[in-house]
């Protein structure tokens, strides 16, 4: 008689990986690669000396073109952000933009946290839940996944070599403060995405009066396949953008 996933303990699952309907980590992280285009939904807190303040907006994202927009709303200031690669660019207020003539402010993206999670995941996810849930709708599946490079992996041999896209994960987190993150995925019963959730916190550096100032940020993409018109704007148009 086969056991329901239902009935695994969830330590078992992290150490198994037990999956719905036999699909494999490597099949998710495939799935994941080649998603088209999505809408996004960002929320957050920024919790700086116990106070804390949200940070809340949506977007688009073109996963084939490497290009995405997002528009975000913190301290009642919105922020426009344009990705291009490894290029962010930044909207200007209008008082700046009159005073450069220029409409964007070019800062590097020295990170690709999505490209580098979905490589190291067939290595480091652990399946933490699994269960049967209804989306818009739709009977779908939800699988939960912790990705925490650091450290020996449940799936690994002792003293074994981390594979290169664990560790380029691990400096990446460490860059941002983080050590872990943490990944939903909703199947429908063809096992095509419908939507993806990616959680982190980062627990930033001490300040001068001895409190910390602590980043937890949620991504959700949805609505896989939606028209995107997106382009990178042109260099007469970026402030700060290099000569090169």
């Amino acid at each position: 008689m086969r056991t329901s996933v239902h009935e695994i303990p969830v330590e078992l699952m992290s150490r198994r990986r037990v999956l719905p309907h036999g699909i494999s980590i490597e099949q998710i992280a495939a799935a994941l690669a080649a998603l088209p285009t999505a809408r996004i939904s960002v929320h957050g807190t920024i919790r700086v000396k116990g106070r804390d303040t949200p940070v809340y907006g949506d977007g688009l994202v073109d996963f084939g073109r490497d290009i995405g927009f997002t528009s975000l709303t913190t301290h009642g200031t919105q922020i426009e952000q344009l990705t291009v690669g490894r290029d962010k660019f930044q909207r200007l207020p209008a008082s700046q933009q009159q005073a450069t003539g220029k409409l964007w402010l070019w800062r590097p993206e020295p990170h690709d946290l999505w490209r580098q999670m979905i490589a190291a995941m067939p290595h480091i996810a652990s399946c933490t839940s699994s269960g049967a849930e209804i989306l818009s709708g739709e009977p779908v599946h939800r699988c939960s996944f912790l990705l925490k490079p650091k450290g020996t992996s449940s799936l690994s041999r002792p003293r074994e070599k981390k594979d290169p896209s664990v560790a380029e994960l691990e400096a990446t987190l460490s860059a941002l403060g983080r050590d872990r993150v943490f990944l939903d995925v909703w199947l429908a019963d063809d096992l095509a995405l419908r939507k993806v959730r990616e959680h982190s916190t980062a627990l930033r550096r001490a300040l001068l009066d001895g409190s910390t100032s602590v980043v937890a940020t949620t991504a959700e993409y949805l609505d896989f396949g939606v028209s995107v018109d997106l382009a990178a704007p042109s260099a007469d148009q970026v402030l700060g953008y290099p000569a090169d």
